[in-house]
């Protein structure tokens, strides 16, 4: 698992200067630090990287060896918006290196990491006009595409699709921007439900996972979407949200 941490560097909180009768500053401010934390599940154990002011959305690469995150600004907080990069992170030597060429100001808003099976692309959301834009990102060349307006990427396990949120719309679309499609059409009930993240796809890529919300209201429920038929089926109601899909042999 992979996460932004922010970690306070002085926990004493209250300042005491003995020296001075006791005196204790009232208002103490406190210090943090944001790091990308590492938690492995087989060790038990978090591992940290980074010293920055911000660590925001992160997402392992297909492999399992890269971690392409976004950090905002130094430790000390001291120009947040002029040193907004995309990480990546190579686990075997701990390296960290920015994606080359993003051009000004691409990545001020992106969020929602997700990798292409192949590990050279990455989509993700950029929230800084109205509902959102969908972006796909080279990460060899740097370049940045705009394919949809929306939020909430996930890339199909073929390549051969990407679903993300549009309001209460559960949309897919190729990483090209073509075929832009509403996989709840044929069934629109399903539609009086927002869409929250992660958009799950099942490992054969025929079948989508949805975490719902009621709109104006707090009943959740998730839904199994069949891509081929747009029937959709109900798993669970008022229970916890789905994060993963898992193949399962039946052995």
């Amino acid at each position: 698992m992979a996460w932004g941490l922010k970690l306070m560097l002085n926990a004493d909180i209250v300042k005491c200067d003995p020296s001075n009768r006791g005196w204790c500053d009232p208002k103490p401010r406190p210090i943090f630090k944001s790091v990308l934390g590492v938690y492995s599940v087989r060790d038990k154990t978090w591992k940290q990287y980074g010293d920055f002011c911000e660590v925001g959305s992160a997402a392992f690469s297909p492999d399992g060896k890269r971690i392409v995150f976004t950090k905002s600004g130094d430790a000390l907080c001291t120009n947040i918006d002029a040193d907004r990069k995309l990480m990546v992170l190579y686990l075997e030597t701990g390296q960290m290196t920015p994606v080359q060429d993003l051009g000004p100001n691409s990545i001020d808003l992106i969020t929602r990491l997700s990798w292409s099976p192949d590990g050279r692309f990455l989509a993700g959301s950029n929230y800084g006009h109205g509902y959102g834009q969908i972006v796909v990102v080279d990460l060899v060349t740097g370049v940045v595409k705009t394919i949809a307006e929306g939020s909430n990427p996930s890339w199909s396990p073929k390549g051969d699709w990407i679903a993300y949120r549009l309001t209460v719309r559960c949309m897919i679309i190729h990483p090209d921007g073509t075929g832009a499609r509403s996989v709840l059409e044929k069934e629109r009930k399903w539609m009086n439900y927002t869409l929250e993240a992660p958009i799950v796809w099942s490992p054969e890529g025929d079948r989508l996972l949805l975490n719902q919300v009621q709109v104006e209201g707090y009943h959740n429920r998730v839904i199994t979407v069949d891509l081929a038929t747009g029937h959709a089926i109900m798993n669970s109601k008022n229970g916890e949200y789905v994060l993963g899909w898992v193949p399962y042999s039946g052995k």
